[in-house]
């Protein structure tokens, strides 16, 4: 009995091994290969790469790319967390259904999320529609403002989700004893409450950043 579940156990970690080889490691070591490669599959060494950090064209979209990405996930730090300490430490109405809502946010696709902005404030959309019967008009949501609204709304839910669940494990009564002694609630949170979101924090910054470096879907 003993061999036979040691025999399954292996079996599962080698299709584990090789799924992790064949959908991952080889896709990229392709990638890497290739950017060696040149015109009829010729090796270049790294004039690939010379082409690309010395030609703003390229080198252009990866810098935008990185500010872009860094602006989005400090947003969605800013607003993440706020909601996240609203909804633990008030008694806001509507908790259940804004944690569902930021749940729903992540099941939607990057694209899906960003065409309906598009039908709501594009310049022929619901809301412009709506208000240019008053004479109003909202600003634009083309262009660098509108892609990085839109990737705060879409990935802040990381954030929410992830300082919601570290809040929750934040003890209560190490909060209410240094104010009790007097801690001004800044050095509190400083103290006694940062450091046990601080994890949940970072993991939130990655994910958001990844994703929005990813996310090609938004900005077309």
């Amino acid at each position: 009995m003993g061999r036979k579940r040691r025999d399954f156990w292996w079996s599962v970690t080698l299709l584990a091994f090789l799924t992790v080889l064949l959908f991952l490691v080889y896709p990229l070591a392709t990638v890497l290969v290739t950017s060696f490669t040149g015109e009829e599959k010729r090796f270049v060494l790294a004039e690939n790469y010379h082409r690309f950090f010395t030609h703003r064209y390229y080198y252009s979209s990866v810098v935008n790319s990185l500010t872009l990405s860094a602006l989005a996930t400090l947003g969605a730090l800013l607003v993440g967390t706020t909601l996240a300490f609203a909804v633990a430490r008030y008694p806001l109405p509507g908790k259940t259904f804004l944690r569902t809502a930021a749940n729903l946010a992540l099941l939607s696709p990057p694209f899906i999320g960003a065409y309906s902005w598009v039908v709501l404030f594009g310049r022929m959309g619901l809301a412009n529609r709506a208000l240019s019967a008053f004479g109003w008009s909202l600003p634009t949501i083309y262009g660098w403002r509108g892609i990085l609204l839109v990737f705060v709304v879409q990935y802040f839910p990381f954030v929410f989700l992830l300082v919601s669940a570290a809040l929750r494990s934040v003890d209560q009564s190490v909060e209410d004893a240094a104010l009790s002694l007097g801690s001004p609630p800044r050095r509190t949170f400083r103290t006694a409450i940062l450091p046990v979101i601080a994890p949940s924090l970072t993991a939130g910054a990655l994910l958001v950043f990844m994703a929005t470096m990813a996310d090609f879907g938004t900005p077309m």
